[in-house]
């Protein structure tokens, strides 16, 4: 893999890549101006200087920050190479890996020229995991330890390092610390139990399930927590109350005497029994579909479809009764698709499949936006284009 150096970046920071070489590299500046920006922490200029303007009028800078915020890689990475590329006249694909040597993170950049030079019209982080990231996904054993350090903070009554250093940053975004204060309040056996039981504990894909028994003079309270890796360690996606002994209370059988009295169980309502995330991971766009019905070579960059497009919406942590919205809409033109929609018909992770008709003239070309919002308010935006 040859390497070339691009004198104004920083000292100690090199920029390879395969067949890179040549009279001109244009099109690596934008890419090379937002990793020197945000390497220095100066989130603004990454966004002001290497962005497009189209970039620009669909993503503000406070989602843009949220979004770098979530990957540390951004500001500590010291090396990047151009893993693939594919540069047109007016338009490049490129693939980088940050870290290759260590994490080696991949970042798909999607580039437009404009009058001023080449800018950064979408860009995503791929999911990859370490060695040590790797680990833990292949040991349900491992799903204990940020629940253990959760229920020793709130043991020692520190509810502020239980939600600051063993919640995920999703969780956190979606559930504030006074949200988390009332819900804990709201079931106290999860902080002050006499014992616990460890029980169902597994790994599908990237999420983790563990289910825990906790024990107190009222009874046992069954708690299942959904966790995902984040900067290598497992980190709390949800808490969920699966089950609660009931109250008990003594009730008189009508026609009997004093002594026939029974205890009868009243089921405790739990409608705010739990603290979960939903997050929309991803989105898989596509032309067509296999014999299993899953989309076929799905893609960010779709060429002169002339059918239906496919959408695949990847559901983590979902929660029963939630609508589901999807638009679809043509940045250029503004134009947009009638929305589909959906109900979710159980709690868990999911995937939801849509599709979209062409229109009678056919598919524009240009950039298209996927537009996620739910009935509990939560909104999530994909981006693809056709060419």
């Amino acid at each position: 893999m040859s390497e070339i150096e691009i004198a104004d970046v920083a000292a100690g920071f090199s920029i390879g890549g395969k067949d890179t070489q040549g009279p001109s590299v244009d099109w690596l500046r934008p890419i090379d101006t937002q990793l020197r920006h945000l390497r220095n922490r100066e989130i603004d200029k990454a966004y002001q200087d290497a962005a497009s303007s189209e970039f620009k009028s669909v993503t503000t800078e406070e989602d843009f920050t949220k979004f770098i915020n979530r990957y540390p890689i951004f500001f500590s990475h010291t090396s990047m190479t151009v893993e693939t590329k594919a540069v047109q006249s007016d338009e490049a694909e490129i693939t980088v890996l940050l870290n290759p040597e260590k994490e080696a993170v991949p970042v798909n950049y999607l580039l437009k020229r404009e009058p001023s030079g080449w800018k950064i019209w979408s860009m995503n982080v791929a999911p990859t995991f370490s060695e040590k990231a790797d680990g833990l996904l292949k040991d349900p054993m491992t799903l204990r330890v940020p629940v253990e350090g959760l229920f020793e903070a709130l043991h020692n009554k520190d509810v502020s390092k239980a939600y600051r250093e063993y919640t995920s940053q999703a969780f956190r975004e979606a559930t504030p610390i006074d949200g988390f204060r009332k819900f804990l309040q709201n079931f106290p056996a999860i902080s002050d139990f006499d014992e616990k039981e460890y029980r169902d504990a597994s790994i599908e894909k990237t999420t983790g399930k563990l289910e825990v028994g906790l024990f107190d003079p009222k009874g046992t309270t069954i708690v299942e927590y959904t966790l995902g890796i984040e900067e290598d360690q497992w980190k709390i996606w949800g808490i969920r109350i699966v089950d609660q002994n009931p109250q008990r209370a003594t009730v008189k059988k009508r026609g009997t005497s004093k002594e026939e009295e029974e205890d009868q169980a009243i089921p405790v309502s739990t409608p705010e029994a739990s603290v979960s995330t939903m997050m929309f991971p991803k989105v898989e766009v596509g032309t067509g579909l296999n014999l299993k019905g899953e989309i076929a070579d799905p893609s960010a960059v779709l060429k002169s479809p002339h059918g239906e497009i496919y959408v695949n919406l990847y559901v983590v942590t979902g929660n029963a009764h939630v609508r589901v919205n999807v638009h679809l809409e043509h940045v250029d033109s503004h134009s947009r698709m009638p929305a589909v929609s959906t109900t979710l018909q159980q709690d868990g992770d999911s995937v939801l499949s849509f599709s979209f008709s062409s229109p009678p003239q056919g598919w524009p070309k240009g950039r298209y936006q996927i537009k996620v919002s739910t009935s509990t308010g939560l909104e999530r935006t994909f981006t693809f284009s056709i060419e």
